[in-house]
């Protein structure tokens, strides 16, 4: 009997030494996955609608984005207010500044922009500059399985572009930039 016990002892002990030298994996949050966002902006005087793309979160504070934005350049030639397209491509980097009671991400982007302007009114094909935002993402759900989030961003930028061969010469996508918009984590 006191063998029997001394095995079973044995045994659950071995069994806790095994089971606490194994790894937990931490569960990687959703809301660090790959994303797809739309947004609504304002870049200076100019409106405009654009898509994005967020690589995945490395160490739940670094990503990678790329975004594409379909700006209107609003003018009046003397007797209409006019609304011309053109393009403006960002490349940056988010960097996490805080996660708030696991919903509310707090963070920064900056990087590159070129703009790709309309030859109406512009003799440059494209200009590039750079951008800065802060912005808060509210996730819909806790950070663990998060399908989609809101945002708010806020910050500046700027390339020097101006059209040229309008007569007002406005200055395109420069000053005071905001966006607000939603992703989509898969």
């Amino acid at each position: 009997m006191k063998t029997k016990f001394n095995l079973i002892f044995m045994l659950a002990i071995v069994s806790l030494t095994i089971n606490s030298q194994t790894e937990n994996k931490p569960i990687k949050p959703r809301a660090n996955h790959f994303s797809l966002g739309y947004s609504i902006n304002q870049f200076g005087k100019d409106f405009g609608l654009g898509l994005a793309a967020t690589t995945p979160f490395i160490a739940n504070s670094i990503a990678f984005r790329v975004s594409e934005n379909y700006m209107w350049c609003d003018y009046y030639d003397g007797s209409n207010t006019i609304w011309r397209g053109y393009h403006n491509v960002k490349l940056g980097v988010v960097t996490t500044a805080a996660i708030i009671n696991n919903q509310i991400r707090v963070y920064a982007e900056g990087g590159v922009l070129m703009l790709i302007t309309d030859k109406a009114f512009s003799s440059q094909s494209y200009s590039i500059g750079g951008y800065g935002v802060f912005g808060f993402e509210f996730l819909l759900r806790k950070m663990e399985d998060a399908h989609m989030s809101y945002f708010i961003e806020m910050g500046g930028m700027g390339t020097g572009a101006v059209a040229e061969k309008l007569a007002t010469k406005p200055i395109l996508s420069n000053g005071f930039l905001m966006s607000t918009g939603f992703k989509i984590y898969f």
